[in-house]
């Protein structure tokens, strides 16, 4: 059987395409020049009515903007926060309350009747300009609570593509100078005790330029003037002038290249206690006046040196123990861990709060507390005695127990520990104290200051929103921390290896 041949395929033509074309047909009788562009006519209007009318119709109202001082004020809308008077707000059609509020000034309320445009809404909104002007309360808050911020932001490390230092501090000194043109003869801190308490606070250039910025303005009152540049040059200079303390604190912001003469260790530690009390199942050393030699350590590991002068002061020889701590939840019952969602609620503790709490009363050390607990502890004390007035101790305070000579016995991190020892379990120093160094950290009554050297005589008013902690705990590997090692803990946290002892001074 002979193989059929298969036909050849026709070649397409340049010419074929060329004369192809393509031809519709009626639809309904209609012919395609008419039906087309009714089609493409009816498309561009639904296109149009999408973009220029539904909008409108949907979502109907008008963009706000704000014009008044002080600048960057929170809005509420109908009680809920929409924004901040920097940008525009928008807001639908209708009646609304407006209410425009910012920490130290009196809140401004408006009654608003809003209403926009259907047409172009989304490209041409309806612009409504609102003026404001909030009348100033408390000029002292707005100034501490910028510093705080500042602080927080300072503490946060170097800025980043992440995030970058917001001038909280600047802003506030102008919302703060416009707070007192209505006060005649309120000056609020001195040029001086502002830069020494800015000093203390920064850690890095970024924040440096905003602290600057914030001493110029408060030296010229917001007005530009040579006098005031010169009163700042010169407070400056004197601040940065004081020992070694200036030169380490530039070096630590970068600005200066180079080695820095170290700051020496003192050499003279305190007189040791002669005498001690007992109170509230507590021994408590007593100390005399004296003047302590301090060595404030800063975030970059730098000493700085300074002198402080101690009234007479007692501190307790242990560490609050769990079985005393016992004896105050008995009578406080509002500070139990069974209560701990009301306190996280009012801002007085963490998850962590007492999260390993049994109950049991034994000698070792209290830990997963709050220094608002802590705190209340103390407070607890000082209602049971006539005498004394129970508190946490001051970081000049601890450090004057710690850098008694020899050194009280300490409790660093080995294999075998999961937790803090039983106060005491290493031994006794000859002055009285035990576990000063190690076994858990300690909370203090001082507000954590980056360089606290440099914030002696700053502005009491000022500080930021974390506590000193002082003294290592069982994790700690030996050598990691000695007497002189601090850091900031927000007085809210609770954890495993933190605990406290208290202090008394006289009623």
């Amino acid at each position: 059987m002979k193989d059929t041949p298969k036909k050849e395929e026709k070649k397409i033509q340049k010419a074929d395409i060329d004369a192809a074309s393509v031809k519709l047909s009626p639809i309904a009788g209609i012919p395609p020049r008419i039906y087309l562009p009714t089609i493409y006519g009816l498309a561009l209007l639904l296109l149009l009515f999408l973009l220029l009318v539904l909008p409108g119709i949907r979502k109907p109202g008008a963009l706000l903007e704000f014009s008044g001082f002080p600048s960057k004020s929170a809005v509420l809308v109908d009680g809920k926060y929409s924004g901040s008077t920097e940008n525009p707000i928008f807001v639908s059609s209708g009646s609304h309350q407006i209410t425009i509020e910012k920490t130290g000034f009196a809140s401004q309320s408006l009654e608003l009747e809003v209403s926009g445009r259907i047409l172009g809404s989304a490209f041409f909104p309806t612009l409504r300009k609102v003026g404001y002007s909030l009348k100033p309360q408390d000029s002292e808050l707005i100034l501490s609570r910028a510093f705080t911020e500042y602080l927080s932001w300072s503490l946060a490390g170097r800025p980043s593509a992440l995030y970058q230092v917001p001038a909280v501090l600047s802003e506030g000194m102008e919302d703060y100078l416009y707070s007192l043109r209505d006060q005649a003869g309120s000056k609020g801190p001195s040029l001086r005790q502002f830069v020494a308490s800015a000093l203390a606070a920064t850690t890095s250039p970024e924040s440096a330029r905003d602290g600057l910025k914030s001493a110029g303005l408060l030296a010229t009152r917001g007005i530009a003037n040579p006098l005031g540049l010169l009163e700042l040059s010169r407070t400056l200079m004197t601040s940065l002038s004081q020992g070694k303390a200036g030169l380490s604190w530039i070096k630590d912001l970068g600005l200066l290249k180079g080695e820095v003469p170290a700051v020496s260790l003192p050499n003279n530690p305190p007189t040791p206690p002669k005498s001690s009390i007992l109170l509230g199942g507590h021994r408590f050393m007593l100390f005399e006046p004296l003047t302590i030699t301090l060595v404030g350590q800063a975030p970059s590991g730098a000493f700085f040196s300074y002198s402080l002068d101690l009234g007479e002061f007692g501190l307790a020889s242990a560490e609050v123990t769990r079985a005393q701590w016992a004896q105050f939840l008995d009578a406080n019952p509002f500070w139990d861990p069974s209560n701990r969602t009301v306190l996280i609620e009012k801002g007085l503790a963490e998850e962590g709060y007492l999260a390993d709490w049994t109950g049991v009363r034994d000698g070792t050390p209290v830990v997963g507390v709050s220094w608002h607990s802590a705190n209340a502890y103390c407070l607890w004390l000082t209602e049971r005695s006539s005498a004394y007035r129970v508190l946490l101790p001051s970081e000049a305070q601890w450090e004057a127990a710690a850098t008694l000579s020899p050194a009280s016995p300490a409790i660093w991190s080995n294999k075998a520990a999961s937790g803090p020892a039983l106060a005491g379990s290493q031994g006794w120093g000859t002055s009285g104290f035990a576990d000063l160094l190690g076994n858990v950290w300690e909370w203090t009554d001082d507000w954590y200051l980056p360089y606290p050297a440099l914030g002696q005589g700053g502005y009491g008013d000022f500080h930021g929103s974390e506590k000193s902690v002082r003294g290592g705990s069982w994790a700690n590997a030996p050598g990691s921390v000695d007497a002189y090692s601090r850091g900031g803990i927000p007085p809210s946290h609770a954890s495993a290896f933190l605990g406290f002892r208290p202090a008394i001074v006289r009623k």
